[in-house]
């Protein structure tokens, strides 16, 4: 009897061998499957991608001219000088005897050989006048006049002053730096005198036998009598 007992546990035993075998078989081909799936399922990966359009950027140059506003300067009165060079002509018919006129030499502060006056009333009245000078042969002949000259409003009389200077030396006469500075003063009863200047810039020397004169017109406070004189420094060549 013992011996068929181990045989029925052995079968038993065999039984459940092969059941077992088979369970890992079928587990083992289940995961084989799957792995293969996993391997071959494709992947796709999507990628969002943003496109930027620019739109074309137009640049216009507009030209603009420039507009300066200058606000209207003042208007200051200024008296201006004017100069005119004469050169005398002398026409002899008969061979005459030539006598030179003694002159000085190197700089000198030339004197008017004359003087000259206006009167300006309060009643708005105005004369001009001026003395002779004198006779005789004068190597440099320096002279002064004055007259009306845009007329008189107020106590203000526009008075024109002209000085004239003759070469009549046997030499030219040059002026500092080439520039002609005639200081002119103005001589009243009652107060100070007054100066200004009459000037001539780039002027040559005057050579013998020519003449200057300088005008200029300016407004002169004041009634009265003023009487003018005049210097001018020159260089005999």
């Amino acid at each position: 009897m013992k011996p068929r007992k181990n045989l029925g546990n052995i079968a038993i035993v065999a039984v459940a061998v092969v059941a077992f075998g088979a369970f890992v078989l079928l587990a083992t081909k289940g995961g084989k499957h799957h792995s293969n799936l996993s391997a071959v399922a494709p992947t796709t990966t999507l990628k969002r991608v943003t496109t930027t359009t620019e739109e074309p950027t137009t640049t216009t140059t507009v030209f603009v001219e420039d507009t300066t506003t200058t606000a209207p300067a003042p208007v200051t009165t200024v008296a201006t000088t004017t100069a005119t060079t004469v050169k005398h002509t002398t026409t002899t018919k008969k061979p005459t005897t030539t006598t030179t006129v003694a002159s000085p030499s190197g700089p000198v502060t030339e004197h008017t050989d004359n003087s000259a006056s206006f009167t300006h009333g309060s009643d708005g009245s105005f004369s001009a006048s001026a003395t002779q000078p004198p006779s005789g042969a004068d190597p440099f002949r320096f002279t002064i006049k004055t007259a009306a000259g845009g007329g008189v409003s107020g106590d203000t009389a526009s008075v024109k002053f002209t000085v004239t200077m003759d070469n009549q030396s046997g030499k030219s006469v040059a002026f500092p730096d080439n520039n002609i500075v005639v200081t002119v003063t103005l001589h009243t009863s009652g107060g100070s005198d007054i100066v200004f200047t009459m000037t001539a810039s780039n002027q040559a020397p005057l050579k013998s036998g020519e003449a200057i004169t300088l005008s200029q017109t300016r407004d002169v406070s004041g009634y009265g009598t003023f009487d003018a004189t005049a210097t001018c420094d020159v260089n005999y060549g």
